[in-house]
């Protein structure tokens, strides 16, 4: 019976059966680029089985008899959708029964607890293998806090769901923290923001942040942008005011100090206790004309003859701003104001409308990034309030002792948060210990690593690769939406950076990593040899000197010479000696590269680097003599320079022929004062 027979032959009450695996198959026909060609018989087979499968849609319309449940211990957790099997009406106590309690597998992680006012049971069932165990609520995306803590030490708690293997209940500790709720603008509609909840999915989630998003984007148009780019220029400027060095002293009435001094404090709650410059400019930022009656901003103490550095814009007329809500703002003219604003709030923007920021409590934010009326009718940005949130949660903890009898945690989530669903901003400890397990792999590219080079590297792509095989090109999102934050990114880095480096990737993390080096590594694979800090007022200096780099280093000569073990054997046979100087890999020092060429490769060898922070004679000179300790350290001979150990007009092997160097006065003089002190030594 050929394809077209079977799938036309009437088979009823016959079960269906799940056909993924033959839709895979087909699926996987499209990836190459290009036509899928079949013959034209094929083409109608595919047409009619098509049109004879039932999508789930349908089958929930049919009368399909119940197919055994497949237990959820089975399948791998998935990180956001977690398998789990639920009880109803579960008692755990004399006192307390659960409305419902869910029960999930080992290494499964819950974002978004379930709740209600009797109260929701989670039980974690534990690898017993893990020596410290994660508590659960690690993982919540709801901020917790106070009013939190433990019962008494040494107090044993007992619930019926805590039991060993012969089904006897284990002593535990309890564990009771609090939701924080939420922070939001005071110019937020709290109706909107206080529906309760109870049970919340990424999907509800994305659904909100898509709604207001498609809010935003329906009442856009090029009024509002205009009139939003005006009030952010306005707002940063009163908020940055003028960033040129302070120059000359700024005279306020009494007034005008006491509405600054409002002001600063309101900034510095923004900057979370960090003061502003105290160098910099005062002045107040002016609104004026030029001869053409065009209008720019300025500080009162600029001036194009003495003090061109203090703030100017000649660029407001571009047509980007309003210039008539500018002068108004400017010139503080409350009737102006208020009729401009009025007409904006009729188009749904400007400061008077509802605002819709919303935050975890976790978030670092403590003002709205939206400039709102206040009650005396100022326009700043408002301090975020908090939603607070009565969900109380409940965490059962066996003692240590027992945990190999009894691997489980029990989380019970009681009351209704009346809050919106907080953003998954915390990454969850396990993922975040991926992360600090993957940073090491970095090795020598850790002490400069960014974010952005982290994102980059190919041992995060390789890793991602292995991670997601179906994803094409995956990103860290694809591990957790939090990692977007390049900020959760750099304090992972610096967090590993620091326990690789504890003394610093500075000047003093080199020094002591250079002691490191040398008492534990053997010669042959020690690569940092010297680290020199010298006082440079105690040297001659000449006319021709430069200065150094780092002005707070003007009296310290120092240089960091990096040579291997290898490097030292080829120069000591090296015949053409180049150095150079390079100025822009690290901040702050010179580079100083001995090269040469290897005749038997046919190609330049870099023998050592060397960073210094000054190009003086005397700093060449140190540099040199450095280099041949570190070469007769390594390789038990001096360095051998024809001119001066020669014995004959033949005699160069192994012997120095030359040495090429930089036009800079300072490596000449300093390789003149190096042999000069080596025929001094060959001479006595």
């Amino acid at each position: 019976m050929d394809l077209h027979n079977i799938l036309n032959e009437e088979t009823p009450g016959a079960a269906l059966v799940d056909i993924s695996s033959q839709i895979l198959s087909l699926t996987a026909l499209l990836h190459p680029t290009g036509p899928v060609l079949a013959t034209p018989d094929v083409q109608v087979l595919l047409d009619d089985a098509l049109a004879r499968i039932q999508t789930p849609i349908l089958l929930n319309q049919l009368d399909v008899p119940p197919q055994p449940p497949i237990s959820p211990l089975s399948n791998p957790p998935s990180p956001y959708s977690p398998s789990f099997e639920l009880r109803e009406d579960v008692k755990i106590t004399r006192q307390t029964t659960l409305s419902a309690l869910y029960t999930y597998p080992p290494g499964t992680s819950v974002e978004y607890p379930q709740t209600s006012d009797q109260g929701v049971g989670h039980l974690f069932l534990m690898d017993p293998a893990d020596v410290d165990w994660r508590n659960p609520i690690s993982d919540f995306a709801y901020s917790l806090g106070a009013p939190n803590g433990f019962t008494q030490a040494g107090k044993k708690n007992f619930v019926e769901v805590l039991t060993d293997g012969e089904g006897k209940m284990v002593p535990c500790k309890i564990q009771h923290v609090t939701c924080q709720g939420s922070k939001i603008c005071p110019k937020v509609n709290r109706d909107n923001m206080t529906e309760p909840h109870t049970c919340a999915t990424r999907e509800l989630l994305r659904e909100r942040l898509c709604n207001d998003r498609d809010t935003r984007i329906a009442g856009a148009s090029p009024s509002r942008d205009v009139f939003q780019k005006t009030g952010a220029l306005f707002s940063a400027l009163r908020k940055m005011g003028c960033s040129a060095p302070l120059c000359e002293e700024t005279v306020y009435d009494s007034d005008e100090e006491e509405a600054r001094d409002a002001m600063v404090l309101h900034h510095r709650r923004n900057r979370r206790g960090y003061d502003p410059k105290a160098t910099q400019c005062e002045g107040r930022l002016l609104l004026r004309y030029d001869y053409q009656q065009q209008p720019y901003i300025k500080c009162e103490h600029y001036s194009k003859h003495n003090n061109k550095n203090h703030y100017l814009n000649m660029s407001i007329l571009d047509g980007s701003y309003d210039i008539a809500y500018l002068e108004a703002l400017f010139a503080d003219q409350e009737d102006e104001i208020a009729e401009i604003e009025e007409a904006a709030i009729s188009l749904g923007y400007g400061p008077l409308v509802e605002c819709t920021t919303v935050c975890n409590i976790s978030s670092q934010r403590t003002l709205c990034p939206f400039d709102h009326r206040n009650d005396e009718g100022a326009l700043i940005q408002l301090e975020m309030e908090t939603l607070k949130c009565e969900c109380r949660i409940k965490v059962y903890l066996p003692f240590a002792e027992y945990r190999d009898a009894c691997p489980k945690v029990l989380v019970v989530v009681k009351g209704i948060h009346a809050h919106p669903i907080p953003l998954p901003t915390k990454t969850p400890p396990a993922i975040k210990s991926e992360i600090l397990d993957l940073l090491p792999r970095f090795q020598e590219d850790l002490p400069d690593l960014t974010p952005r080079r982290f994102l980059r590297n190919p041992i995060v792509k390789s890793y991602l690769a292995l991670k997601f095989p179906v994803i094409l090109n995956p990103t860290l999102s694809d591990l957790h939406i939090s990692l977007a934050n390049r900020s959760h990114l750099k304090a992972y880095i610096d967090q590993v950076r620091k326990s690789v480096y504890p003394h610093g990737t500075e000047w003093n993390g080199i020094f002591h990593l250079e002691i490191e080096q040398r008492i534990h590594r053997p010669l042959k694979d020690r690569y940092i040899r010297r680290v020199v800090d010298l006082d440079a007022t105690l040297f001659t200096s000449h006319p021709e000197d430069e200065p150094s780099l780092v002005p707070v280093q003007k009296d310290r000569l120092r240089f960091i010479l990096c040579m291997g073990w290898e490097g030292s054997q080829r120069l000591r046979t090296c015949q053409y000696v180049q150095s150079d100087i390079g100025f822009k890999r690290v901040i702050g020092f010179y580079e100083f590269e001995l090269a040469g060429w290897e005749r038997d490769a046919h190609t330049a060898v870099v023998f050592c680097r060397i960073f210094l922070n000054r190009q003086t004679a005397v700093a060449h000179q140190k540099i040199i003599q450095a280099i041949e300790d570190i070469v007769l350290e390594d390789t038990g001979t001096q360095l051998q320079w024809r001119h001066i150990h020669g014995t004959k007009i033949d005699d160069y092997g192994g012997k120095i022929l030359q040495w090429a160097g930089d036009q800079h006065s300072g490596q000449a003089k300093g390789q003149v004062s190096f042999a000069d002190m080596n025929v001094s030594e060959n001479l006595s």
